[in-house]
């Protein structure tokens, strides 16, 4: 059995264990921190110039075993990502635990390609650094995000927590998209988990009051409200109640929506609200709310943007457009990057079998059908979470180290 040394050093007061080997290739005595969240930590490491590794993201996740959904989450991610490979998806480098075995498992580490601030973050600075986004700027970042969507829906793969923060751009435009801990599997036969995703940018079909199946359209409801943001430099639906906001935007919520909500002082709270409301011009919102450099090109865009915006902001998901036709869209068609389809499909942990899809009379493409485990059938909190660490487990050992 094979002996692997380790090398600790700190991430804003939290301490990460590496690989000796894997150390050899970065700057350990000046890493940066680049966020914490509910799940983990993610510092930045610079390559160190002999390498020829890029910079990297190096996440720790936070206590993964303490609950079973936390478990879940990080097996996910490491599932999904060591099977995707697109231009415009965060890239997995190595995966590893300093643990010596599947029972003793409590510190996971995920190591990505590093791809620029989040999103979120360089809209905050636009101001301060002087460095200003155009309208062309978000048009060409929408073309790529939307191109990666494209890429995980061909897989029947839904992000579920689109955001700002969880979007890179590179100082080139290079967009990446990052953080599929809630990613999953679109499942027409049985429900998903509602709550997935962070309220401002959800939409109201996975909210657990809602008793409806939801598809691939739910990730074009945060579409549109990033696009928003990337304008105005603020959260569209930020409030107490990001649906109220919502309402008085987007107008009322309709009947066919209303009627799958389950509870019934949420429904008929919706209900009032809706009697107030009708849709603004979200245009004239844009126009008054955007920042003063992109005035002129919305002026001039006016009934793209409008139109975008309202195939997107749509409650009743059914009223919402796909990715490839957003990606049709005249708002965006100038980016010419219509379906590239230059991606490797996802892998099938379960079986080989397939499916053919033709996109508008082009060459077929093979898509290998990408299974889940959203349903786990056990009782016991303990049990199901040592369910999930030997799952992770056997998942790390199938991830090459590429610093041998």
């Amino acid at each position: 059995m094979e002996i692997i040394e380790y090398k600790s050093f700190k991430i804003h007061q939290n301490t990460f264990h590496v690989p000796h080997s894997v150390v050899a290739h970065f700057n350990i005595e000046r890493p940066l921190f680049l966020g914490k969240g509910g799940y983990g930590v993610v510092g930045h490491l610079n390559t160190v110039q002999s390498t020829r590794f890029p910079d990297i993201a190096l996440k720790k996740f936070d206590n993964a075993f303490r609950k079973p959904k936390r478990a879940q989450r990080c097996y996910r991610e490491l599932q999904l990502l060591s099977r995707i490979q697109h231009e415009n998806i965060v890239k997995l480098i190595y995966a590893f635990s300093p643990d010596p075995s599947f029972k003793t498992l409590e510190n996971v580490y995920l190591m990505t390609e590093y791809a620029g601030e989040n999103l979120a973050a360089l809209i905050r600075k636009e101001t301060l650094t002087n460095h200003f986004y155009y309208l062309k700027d978000f048009k060409s970042m929408l073309t790529q995000l939307l191109t990666a969507l494209q890429f995980l829906n061909s897989s029947k793969v839904i992000h579920r927590d689109l955001k700002p923060q969880n979007i890179a751009v590179k100082p080139n435009g290079k967009l990446t998209l990052l953080d599929f801990g809630l990613a999953r599997v679109i499942d027409t036969d049985r429900d998903m988990t509602r709550n997935a995703g962070t309220l401002f940018y959800q939409s109201i079909e996975t909210i657990p009051e809602c008793n409806c199946r939801y598809d691939e359209r739910a990730d074009m409801w945060s579409v549109g409200a990033i696009l928003c943001e990337m304008i105005t430099g603020s959260i569209l639906f930020e409030d107490r109640n990001p649906f109220v906001k919502a309402i008085q935007i987007c107008g009322p919520v309709g009947n066919k929506v209303l009627c799958q909500i389950n509870n019934q002082d949420f429904r008929e709270y919706l209900e009032i609200m809706s009697e107030k409301s009708k849709r603004i011009n979200i245009v004239d919102h844009l126009e008054k709310n955007g920042r003063r450099w992109i005035k002129k090109e919305l002026k001039n865009d006016r009934k793209n943007i409008k139109s975008f915006l309202d195939l997107t902001l749509q409650f009743d998901k059914t009223e919402r457009m796909t990715v490839n036709e957003a990606l049709l869209h005249p708002f965006l068609r100038e980016e010419g990057r219509i379906p590239l389809w230059n991606c490797i499909p996802l892998a099938n942990s379960q079986n080989d079998q397939s499916e053919k899809y033709e996109i508008d009379g082009e060459e077929k493409r093979e898509i290998i059908e990408f299974s889940d485990e959203e349903e786990i059938m056990i009782d016991n909190n303990e049990e199901e979470i040592n369910y999930w660490r030997e799952c992770i487990w056997k998942q790390l050992k199938t991830i090459p180290n590429p610093f041998k």
